[in-house]
């Protein structure tokens, strides 16, 4: 099993900057003023939107507007090095030809063919990838500029690595709410995205052929909707929690969500009561990588979060989780750990191979019947896997999100849990 780690780091070039030029780069001679070198921006990437949307969910969303802001952060003192130069370069060529600079190891020929005469471009897309390549640009020309550019990527990969993952993260065009998540109750969320600045302003659930939105409050994942019943007024919510985001993923996400609605105590005075308590999962499908198109074997490592439930008793499951992909047989394999319930080994096979181990709930709630001294082993569990990448077409994912469910028929215990990992 190889396992596929996905490293997303706003802060490793800007930890890098405080170095100023000291660090002895191969960049061309040249005299500055007293001004010194360039450095790369000192503090992360900070957008409103960004910011919001994050509260929601890790999961990247870009417009143009947010994009123009990235690159003018990422242009930290240009003018200041270069004045009265690419004033009329739109931020959206830049981003497009940084992007485009930093997807792969451009050879020299390849870069002084895409830029062609276009010496002033090249600058700026340089000059966002690290502020310290300026150097570069010495009046000799693109090839002279593409040659600098390439040697200092192929001294340090890392660096490289690095912040082409960022560029790409921040100058792909994502809408949430083009992502669809499912829940194992075959309910559908679609967050509802400001078409200008792309802000996450609200979410649908679709339920059995009826959809309900919902406003977002702005204090994370919690969605609100006032409705007339029987001549008052009720306010309705829906909880977001997602636990890709504190994982990590970008391009997908699993959790659970609940529904409350606001129960009448006295005049004027009222509770939120809880309905639903769904795992759900998925992700962007542009960003999706089908089993039969993955390259290898994978191993992810993350969580898992549902419920286990016999009639009126339920245990709140969260624990690890591990997922592995085996690409000869195309099967997946998931295993959970949780403290007050079993641990859990499920195989998305066409059997829906199963089994439960180390039962440790003090209260015997959600206990099968079939359990031998703590084990018990069946089949019928529903699994479904999305595997994600930001390079699909590599047919190398980096982070997966799921559901399992599973009944006992003659006891009625429940399992619907939602993971993820990278």
């Amino acid at each position: 099993m190889r396992r596929i780690l996905l490293f997303i780091s706003l802060l490793v070039l800007s930890a890098c900057a405080d170095n100023g030029g000291s660090i002895d780069y191969p960049y061309k001679d040249r005299e500055y003023n007293s001004l010194g070198w360039p450095t790369n921006p000192t503090t992360p990437f900070k957008n409103t939107v960004v910011e919001s949307n994050s509260k929601v969910t890790g999961m990247l969303s870009r417009t143009e507007n947010i994009t123009e802001d990235y690159i003018t952060y990422r242009l930290n003192s240009w003018s200041v090095y270069n004045p009265n130069i690419g004033n009329r370069i739109p931020l959206m060529d830049i981003a497009n030809a940084a992007a485009w600079l930093t997807d792969g190891e451009r050879t020299v020929q390849e870069i002084e063919q895409y830029f062609g005469k276009n010496l002033t471009l090249m600058h700026m897309a340089v000059y966002v990838v690290d502020n310290r390549l300026n150097r570069c640009f010495n009046g000799a020309g693109v090839g002279a500029a593409a040659e600098c550019f390439v040697e200092w990527r192929n001294e340090f990969p890392n660096e490289f690595s690095n912040i082409s993952q960022e560029i790409k993260e921040n100058t792909t065009s994502l809408n949430a709410g083009d992502a669809v998540l499912n829940a194992v109750d075959g309910a559908k969320i679609k967050f509802i995205v400001d078409d200008e600045t792309g802000m996450i302003v609200g979410a649908t659930l679709n339920k059995e052929g009826v959809s309900q939105s919902y406003n977002n409050r702005g204090e994370g994942g919690e969605f609100y909707n006032i409705v007339l019943k029987d001549d008052d007024f009720l306010k309705q919510s829906l909880m977001y929690n997602s636990i890709g985001k504190t994982l990590g993923l970008s391009y997908s996400d699993f959790g659970v969500y609940s529904q409350a609605e606001s129960k009448e105590l006295a005049e004027n005075s009222s509770i939120q009561v809880l309905v639903a308590t769904v795992p759900f999962a998925g992700g962007y499908s542009e960003h999706s990588i089908a089993p039969e198109n993955i390259a290898h074997d994978v191993e992810f490592k993350g969580a898992a979060i549902g419920t286990a439930s016999s009639g009126d008793e339920v245990v709140n499951l969260v624990g690890d989780a591990t997922l592995g992909f085996n690409k000869e047989t195309g099967i997946s394999t998931l295993g959970a750990t949780f403290d007050d319930w079993y641990d859990v080994v499920v195989k998305n096979d066409s059997s829906g191979t199963i089994e439960f181990t180390n039962y440790e709930n003090q209260n015997n709630v959600a206990k099968f019947n079939g359990d031998i001294e703590g084990d018990f082993s069946a089949t019928g569990a529903k699994m479904t896997v999305g595997y994600y990448a930001s390079m699909p077409e590599t047919g190398v994912p980096t982070e997966a999100t799921g559901l399992v469910s599973f009944e006992e028929p003659d006891s009625g215990v429940k399992m619907n849990i939602a993971f993820g990992g990278k």
